[in-house]
């Protein structure tokens, strides 16, 4: 059923991309769906909370909700990169993959910042390592 309701929200996003008030709704309802499934596997439905961040509907707690949201997608982020980088050598593909659709899916500020904040939160080997291979995707 919360899978249902997930594909509904994408689909939604992707048809309404410029108006502000149903990416407002679409904020809101990805809040409360991420705020559900804490602990689960929810990267694609926070990422896309991430993308939809600045579109919350102005209220006392937005600049709170924003703050959270990058520090969950930043966390979870470096969780992704440090996991693919350990299967790296095994499948280069799938972390390759990985960083394509974050570039794809982001503007280039962020996607700098928020490779910049997910990398430094890696162990200083893989970081040094995972900026190598960032480089290729940056201008």
């Amino acid at each position: 059923e919360m899978e249902k309701c997930l594909n509904e929200l994408r689909k939604l996003h992707e048809s309404y991309k410029d108006d502000e008030g149903v990416r407002g709704e679409l904020a809101m309802g990805l809040v409360n769906v991420v705020n559900l499934m804490e602990g689960e596997d929810c990267y694609e439905h926070l990422f896309l909370l991430y993308k939809l961040r600045y579109s919350l509907p102005d209220d006392r707690n937005k600049q709170e909700n924003i703050k959270k949201i990058e520090n969950l997608c930043v966390e979870e982020t470096a969780k992704r990169l440090n996991e693919e980088y350990k299967e790296y050598n095994v499948n280069k593909e799938n972390l390759e993959k990985f960083i394509q659709m974050i570039k794809f899916e982001l503007n280039e500020t962020d996607f700098v910042i928020l490779m910049n904040e997910s990398i430094s939160k890696l162990p200083s080997n893989i970081e040094k390592q995972m900026w190598k291979l960032i480089e290729n995707y940056l201008p």
